[in-house]
Order: C-alpha cells, then sequence, then structure tokens
C-alpha cells in the first residue's frame, strides 16, 4: 500500500495528535473540520505543542518547521 496524503477529519485533541505524528513522519496532512475556527484553533495547538518540544531540546526549530509546511487545514 503506497500512502500518499492522510486526511484528518475533526480538529479536536485525538485530530490533532493524528495530524502531528502523521506530519512528523513525512505524510502531507489534510487537517479537516466542519469550523475553520476550530480548524485554525487545532492548528495553534499543533504549533505550540512542538514550540514546547523545541524549547525542551526534544526537536530542532528546523524539524519543527519542516512538520508544520506538511500541514494543512480545510
Amino acid at each position: 500500500m503506497n500512502i500518499r496524503d492522510i486526511a484528518v477529519i475533526g480538529a479536536g485533541t485525538m485530530g490533532c495528535g493524528i495530524a502531528r505524528a502523521a506530519a512528523a513522519s513525512g505524510f502531507p496532512v489534510v487537517l479537516e473540520d466542519r469550523d475553520g475556527e476550530l480548524a485554525e484553533k487545532g492548528l495553534s495547538q499543533i504549533r505550540d505543542s512542538l514550540g514546547n518540544k523545541v524549547a525542551a531540546g526534544k526537536l530542532e526549530s528546523s524539524e519543527k518547521d519542516a512538520i508544520l509546511s506538511r500541514i494543512t487545514i480545510s
């Protein structure tokens, strides 16, 4: 099976975690929610979570940027 893209429907806690993990594994991810504000909030939560990992020295800033570049919202 050749997975090229991943769509995550629902930008709540679980959806954001799945989207972040998939993007960290190198997959392009579309994070979808019926409410655009919730999708934006979900992306913001992912951004904050990755920022905390950078601050703790567990992730390089360039890796954070690469992960975020793989996530789009819808």
